[in-house]
Formats: structure tokens, sequence, C-alpha cells
């Protein structure tokens, strides 16, 4: 899964966590609430491409964590038995982000438009580094609030930007600059 919005179309859907897709209106919408985003795939060619990228079988769908729920079933039960499985689900998609790729960077923000000044200084400092910055995965914590807090808790680093060379936490920002002043972050990442 791609999180930049330059590589990928969908990074918006990418990013939620609670999602309904559906072509028409139907009394089953009325079973979920409003935290959800409500997106009708009302055109063929666009309903086609969002229900294989996502595996979706049928419409209406409830994205729910990245697990598809259809509305012909248990719903209540089937809803509560992913919610049971969130921070097992959060911490599985933190995993494959941090394997995704060699350098990959938890910030607020892209790399192309960083959103705090510690998120724009690591960037430039990777950036000074000679790093492929085409090459960096980056997940914009601003985008999706649970998965901001169980990355804080994931390793016990409580502020963004977190730094991942090959698969390893390295550290926010004050030690990314410690490495790079001592020359170290440049052989980390080459």
């Amino acid at each position: 899964m791609q999180y930049s919005k330059k590589a990928n179309p969908f990074y918006e859907i990418d990013y939620s966590d609670k999602i309904v897709f559906f072509e028409e209106d139907t009394n089953n919408l009325e079973l979920i609430d409003d935290s959800f985003k409500f997106i009708r795939l009302n055109n063929k060619t666009l309903a086609n491409t969002v229900m294989n990228n996502y595996k979706i079988e049928k419409l209406p769908c409830v994205r729910f964590y990245n697990q598809n729920i259809y509305l012909d079933g248990d719903f209540q039960k089937e809803m509560k038995a992913v919610e049971s499985d969130v921070d097992k689900i959060l911490e599985k998609r933190i995993n494959d982000i941090i394997k995704s790729a060699k350098i990959v960077l938890f910030m607020k923000g892209s790399v192309e438009e960083p959103y705090c000044r510690f998120s724009k200084a690591l960037v430039e400092i990777l950036k000074s580094s000679n790093c492929d910055m085409e090459s960096v995965v980056y997940y914009d914590v601003l985008m999706n609030e649970g998965m901001r807090e169980k990355i804080k808790s994931y390793n016990q680093w409580p502020t963004f930007p977190q730094l991942f060379v090959n698969g390893e936490f390295v550290g926010g920002y004050d030690i990314v600059c410690e490495l790079n002043n001592t020359k170290e972050l440049e052989n980390l990442l080459h």
C-alpha cells in the first residue's frame, strides 16, 4: 500500500479506517454512524476499480480497519469482532509499512509538503545525506488519529517524525540530527 498522494490516487481511502462504499441509497446504511466516510460509487468504471483494488465482492460494503464487512450478514457481530482486533490490525499495518521499504518515515505531512518544522528539517537532513527521496516510504500521521497513537506506543516514542531504516527504529528528529552531525546517518542510509 502506498501512502503518497503522488503515487496512489486512493491514498485518502488507504488512510481511512471507517468507510462505506455504496452505489445507491439503501436502508441498511442507517445502521452506520457518522464517524464513517460514505463514498458513492455511481460510476461503473470507478466502482470496478475500487472494488478490485480493495477486494470488495459486492456493494454496499463497510471497510472497517481494512476488513470488508457486507450488510447482508450479521453486521453488528462482524463489526464487534473487528473492533476487538483493532490493536492487532493497527500493529500489523505499522509492521507492513516498516517492512515496505529500506527507509520509512512517520511524519506530519508528506516529504513533498511537511506540516511541521521537525518533519521538514528531517526531510532536509535526508536530502543532504543523498537519500533517494523517491524511495522513501512515508506515512502522514495527521491523516489517521488511531494510527498516530498506535505508532507512539509501538515505538514508545511520543513525537514525530520517526525514522526507520531496514525495519529498525532509528529515532526522532534529535537523534537523526545527532547521527547526521557524526556522519553516521549517511552510512546508515546507504
